[in-house]
């Protein structure tokens, strides 16, 4: 879980979020999500984070989802390309 400074509804919004993007990224084991956020988040030690830490950790895996939705439509048009000269 998350751990994180305010209840509102602005933070339990960006925690489903964040929870979206875990699984669209593919990870779904706590320990990876743990890491991945110690990883990718600005945070130091066992601070927890803010609202703002939580929109730049959502910018982050926004970005990571385009870079894979990118290289999924060149894998796909490389194929076409191949399979239209063989």
């Amino acid at each position: 879980m998350i751990q994180t400074i305010g209840n509102g509804d602005a933070m339990k919004k960006a925690r489903t979020e964040i929870a979206a993007r875990f699984s669209q990224l593919g990870i779904t084991e706590e320990r990876e999500m743990t890491v991945y956020i110690a990883k990718n988040a600005r945070i130091r030690g066992d601070q927890r984070l803010t609202l703002t830490d939580l929109q730049a950790l959502l910018h982050i895996m926004d970005s990571q989802l385009e870079v894979q939705r990118i290289k999924k439509l060149q894998q796909g048009q490389d194929y076409n390309y191949q399979r239209v000269c063989v």
